[in-house]
Formats: structure tokens, C-alpha cells, sequence
């Protein structure tokens, strides 16, 4: 089974280079039995590699017709199955992710944020503002709160303003710490104040909110992050797989 896995990955990979370089968007793919032939794959690896594209956003189904890459002028779908940086999932989904807004300084927890993190209220924490950028669009304000120190180490997140560097990468590198898992509640927002401003979005503008908490391998929460995305501009997909 691990070998297939990788097998499709690597072929979805190729695809996608395939994608980028040979079909334009809204392009319809060759049949899955062409497909399979270029790449000298069976049919249900094909299939295997043709989801993970579809789960990325890169692809759309037309059940009854085919598979097409999908028009850039829609909003981006990202897959929220992996633990991946968001701009890695823009640019898995075929498009360019840039910051327009970065801001990284250490400021006392305030009350919510030391409980969330296990720290005594009003310990130093980092709070690192981004705002991801899709195409030159706004898309994601991110602002995500990390301890001053993990593991005996301190943390320096100035480096994040750049947007080829990402937390979960620094925090494994400088903080030893790795993140296993990642758990989210989602509301329905309306753009206001400092988010409005940042998204360049109206007041009232539908967002979706995200919290979230990012959990050690040790289990415990090691980012809170608050996130709101334009729903006109990037969506997020959920995939469900029954248990075998």
C-alpha cells in the first residue's frame, strides 16, 4: 500500500508539471485510460493521483463529461486534509501566493491565549500577523500566537514576513517541535475593522473564520491561530474517506 501511495503521488506530481506547462486553465485532461498509458500506470493509480490533484483544487469533475483543470479567475479551493502551509496549498493549487502584510513582535499572552498555550497570562508570546495574497488578491489573514520558547529554545519568527519561509518549518528547524496534528472550529464572519482593512474587503463582506490549535507530537498546543478567509477569493474543501 506504501508503495502504491508514493507511486500515485509521484505521478500526481508529474501531472501537475504537465498541467502547468502543456494545458491552460478550464482545459479538459486526456482520458484516464491515455493517461495511465503516458505514465505506465494502472487505471486505479491514475485515479489515485487524478484525487489528489481534484483535492488540491487544481482539477474540477464534470461527472458524464470529464476532468478539467480548473478556471483560475475562481476563487481557489485548498484542501485542508494535510497539515501544509497555506502558501504551499495556493501554489499545490496552481496559483501565486504572495504577503502584502507581515508583522512579527512579542507581546504579553493576553488571557484567552495563555490558557490555549498552557502559559502563565501575560507570558511573552509571539503573535505573527500575515496576509496572504492569491495572484495579488487578498485572500487569508493569518495571525498566529507561539510561545517565546520551545524546548529550552528560543524563537525567532521575524523571518516569517517573507513568504518562502514558513512557522511549521521554523518551528521544527529552531524549536525541535513538530506538529502532528491540527484541530479547527469554523464560524461564518463579516468583515470589520483590522480584517476588513488588511483583506481590502467592505464592511459586512462574508468571511469564514477559522481558529485553530496546532498540536505538538507531545500534545500540546504550540500555535493558536485566528484566520479569516474572503470566500470570494479562496474556499476550502473537506475530504472524507470511510474507514476500511
Amino acid at each position: 500500500m506504501v508503495i502504491r501511495e508514493n507511486l500515485a503521488a509521484k505521478v500526481a506530481t508529474e501531472l501537475r508539471a504537465y498541467i502547468a506547462d502543456q494545458l491552460g486553465p478550464g482545459s479538459q485532461l486526456p482520458s484516464e485510460k491515455e493517461l495511465a498509458e503516458r505514465w505506465g500506470v494502472s487505471r486505479n493509480t491514475l485515479r489515485e493521483a487524478l484525487w489528489l490533484l481534484w483535492s488540491e483544487g487544481l482539477l474540477v469533475r464534470r461527472w458524464g463529461v470529464g476532468t478539467f483543470v480548473a478556471d483560475s479567475s475562481e476563487p481557489v479551493v485548498v484542501s485542508s486534509t494535510s497539515i501544509i502551509p497555506i502558501r504551499d496549498a495556493v501554489r499545490m493549487a496552481g496559483h501565486e501566493p504572495t504577503v502584502s502584510h507581515a508583522d512579527a513582535e512579542t507581546i504579553p499572552a493576553p488571557a484567552e491565549i495563555a490558557r490555549a498555550l498552557g502559559l502563565e497570562e501575560a507570558s511573552p508570546v509571539w503573535r505573527v500577523d500575515r496576509v496572504f495574497d492569491v495572484d495579488e488578491t487578498p485572500a487569508v489573514f493569518l495571525r498566529d500566537y507561539v510561545p517565546t520558547r520551545l524546548n529550552g529554545r528560543d524563537l525567532d519568527l521575524t523571518p516569517l514576513t517573507d513568504v518562502n519561509i514558513d512557522l511549521l518549518t521554523v518551528l521544527s528547524t529552531s524549536g525541535h517541535t513538530r506538529i502532528a496534528r491540527m484541530e479547527v472550529q469554523m464560524e461564518a464572519a463579516g468583515a470589520s475593522g483590522e480584517i476588513a482593512v488588511r483583506l481590502k474587503a467592505p464592511t459586512g463582506h462574508p468571511l469564514l473564520r477559522a481558529v485553530q490549535s496546532s498540536y505538538s507530537a507531545a500534545g500540546n498546543i504550540v500555535i493558536f491561530s485566528d484566520i479569516h478567509y474572503r470566500t470570494d477569493t479562496i474556499r476550502l474543501r473537506f475530504v472524507r474517506t470511510a474507514r476500511t
